[in-house]
Order: C-alpha cells, then sequence, then structure tokens
C-alpha cells in the first residue's frame, strides 16, 4: 500500500514534468518511458524514494533546458 509521501512525491513530479515538458501528454510519455534502471517507469522510480525523486527530477529539469523554444 502506498503511504502519503509517494502520493506527494507523486503529485510533485507530475507537475514538474507538465510544467517544463509542455503539457499533458508530453509529461505522461516522459514519466512512463523506462527509468534508469530499466526495470522501472521514470514515475515508479520518482515514487519509490526520494533519491528516485530527486533524479527523475533532474531529467526532467535536464531535458527542459535542452529544448528548443520558440524564437531562439
Amino acid at each position: 500500500m502506498r503511504d502519503d509521501r509517494s502520493f506527494q512525491r507523486r503529485s510533485e513530479i507530475t507537475d514538474l514534468a507538465f510544467g517544463l515538458l509542455g503539457g499533458r501528454v508530453a509529461a505522461r510519455n516522459f514519466l512512463s518511458s523506462p527509468g534508469p534502471d530499466h526495470h522501472r517507469s521514470m514515475l515508479e522510480t520518482a515514487t519509490g524514494s526520494t533519491i528516485g525523486q530527486i533524479q527523475i527530477a533532474h531529467l526532467v529539469r535536464k531535458i527542459a533546458a535542452h529544448r528548443m523554444r520558440p524564437y531562439q
């Protein structure tokens, strides 16, 4: 059974991905893709532990920082 902290991590990582990756579809695609260990999804990695959340949040920010923006 999931605990409150797991739900909090899920909410935080989905909000971050939604905001930085360009909406619901982009966030869903990223979070459902295989995680760094290739055994769990990005979302499962992020909700599994605080370290996992930090790791996936870092990836989201890194991807967002390197994306092409209009008029750049």
